[in-house]
């Protein structure tokens, strides 16, 4: 077993949050690794099976950033621990000052007088703590200034990256085809946000409810699933669809538990109801859903390797169906995070699945991401700015269109049963904290969420989306916070209908960039 070591802060500057647990390792490929995290007085200990070099990615206190996830550089194993503090400070120049020098080559990317100023005093501050190590408060003091230092410089160079990448695409294109949609929840007709909706989206997703639509074996009641494809049809709206099925044992029909124990013949009821929507739809949608959350832990038994086949079967018989559809797979948690824990029961992150039904000809035409930073699971850890463009570019290594599906908290509000936990055990050893299904994770924003920095952090990141050529589609999760969602609070309308700040910025970023 190899063991990394780092020391922590004196405990009466900082005490390390419970989430430093979740922490893992990550080779060359950024895959993660499973580690064990283990707490000292004053130490932090990182064993894994292996014994090669990595980087450390973990949940740590930024001042005026939350508790995102922070990585140093690749570090050897070696008997002296290294400072957390000073090599997480180490790690974050060194990604954005790569970054940086990449985008500068390449797109010709200027930097601002502030850039510049925020990168010289990263580095300032980072080369004075390192050379303090012999005083922890100092040395201490000096890399988390660093830190916040490359954070802001992350977030202004990451925002005039995504600015630049737009103005390249209008050169080219003066709107962009790019679809901007937002899921459908039950029948429009009569919602308050029915008419508002038009005004901010290009497309709409029918969502394939498969509970409310086969409330028995064998029947399908589609009036719903009719009346949104009217409604979009009605408003011009391209549609996209799904998914039809998700991998979530709470978004599975009552009646499929009677034959969790039996593969076989869940393949085969799943291969029906796909079967029986895209003979329905035919032609009419533009972006087929078919499989959402794959690998995921909760999945009414199925493994790892059965869920990998149910989504290659479905994918065949869809193409087979429908030989021109435009059929994509869905992943949560795409940073894979949950892969690092000693307590996972899978081994193949996302990227990894996603590169195998690539590959294996299928007919695959693209591959959705689900984005819900800051939510407890299905949600994941939070990310910057510029994590997020670092995991758009991995995943475009596979040449494959991308499909987002963003969810974005307004408030602080769990709107979800508070018998449906998620953690057991091990999982609290992991850091994680005993919540609701989809919690909002208040502690891990900057600030409690509001509507306000909904809009902020939602602009940011659906900008610099749209500002890359091969992000196909961004669909936001729930129309209403009275919409059912695994994700509370993450509505464009409040539960009365009435439309949050984040829809007038929606509605003006399409009108000066969207087809």
């Amino acid at each position: 077993m190899g063991t990394h070591k780092f020391r922590l802060p004196p405990s009466d500057i900082l005490t390390p949050p419970v989430e430093v647990r979740r922490g893992y390792l990550v080779g060359p490929d950024r895959t993660p690794i499973r580690t064990m995290i283990e707490v000292r007085p004053g130490q932090l200990l990182c064993h894994r099976d292996i014994t090669d070099s990595g980087r450390l990615q973990l949940p740590w206190p930024i001042p005026g950033h939350g508790l995102p996830v922070v990585g140093t550089a690749t570090l050897s194993e070696r008997a002296t621990p290294y400072d957390l503090v000073v090599e997480l400070a180490r790690g974050r120049l060194n990604d954005l000052r790569n970054q940086i020098a990449d985008w500068s080559h390449h797109l010709g990317m200027s930097l601002s007088p502030d850039l510049r100023d925020m990168m010289r005093e990263s580095q300032r501050l980072f080369s004075q703590a390192a050379l303090a190590q012999d005083d922890p408060e100092t040395s201490h003091r000096l890399a988390e200034a660093s830190l916040i230092k490359s954070f802001e410089a992350g977030e202004l160079a990451t925002r005039a990256y995504a600015r630049l990448l737009l103005d390249l695409r209008h050169q080219h294109q003066a709107k962009l085809p790019t679809l901007l949609g937002c899921q459908l929840d039950g029948d429009p007709q009569g919602q308050p946000w029915a008419a508002w909706l038009p005004r901010v989206v290009n497309a709409a997703r029918v969502h394939a409810d498969w509970n409310a639509v086969s409330p028995a074996e064998g029947q399908y009641l589609w009036n719903v699933l009719d009346a949104q494809m009217e409604y979009a049809r009605g408003h011009n709206l391209t549609i996209t669809a799904g998914p039809l099925i998700e991998l979530r044992s709470p978004a599975w029909p009552d009646w499929l538990v009677e034959h969790q124990n039996d593969p076989q013949t869940m393949l085969d009821i799943m291969l029906d109801w796909v079967r029986a929507n895209l003979v329905r739809y035919r032609g009419k949608v533009a972006v087929w859903n078919l499989v959402s959350r794959i690998g995921s832990p909760d999945a009414l038994g199925l493994s790892e390797e059965e869920q990998i086949e149910v989504a290659a079967r479905i994918v065949q018989t869809a193409r087979t169906v429908d030989p021109h559809a435009q059929l994509i797979v869905e992943f949560d948690r795409p940073w894979a995070e949950s892969l690092g824990a000693p307590s996972a029961t899978h081994q193949y992150p996302p990227l990894h699945l996603g590169d195998y039904l690539a590959r294996n000809e299928l007919g695959l035409s693209g591959i959705g991401l689900e984005i819900a930073v800051g939510y407890a699971p299905p949600g994941g850890l939070m990310r910057d700015l510029l994590e997020f463009s670092k995991l758009l570019d991995l995943y475009s290594l596979l040449n494959m269109p991308l499909h987002l599906t963003f969810a974005v908290p307004s408030a602080v509000s769990n709107l979800n049963d508070a018998d449906t936990l998620v953690t057991s055990p091990a999982e609290l050893a992991q850091g994680f904290s005993t919540v609701a299904e989809g919690t909002v994770l208040d502690h891990h924003w900057p600030e409690p969420p509001t509507e306000a920095t909904q809009r902020d952090f939602a602009s940011d990141w659906v900008e610099l989306a749209v500002s890359k050529p091969y992000v196909r589609s961004i669909t936001w999760i729930a129309a209403s916070d009275a919409s059912p969602c695994p994700y509370p609070a993450s509505g464009l309308f409040r539960a009365d209908g009435s439309p949050k700040p984040i829809v007038e910025w929606l509605a003006q970023f399409r009108a000066n960039h969207l087809a």
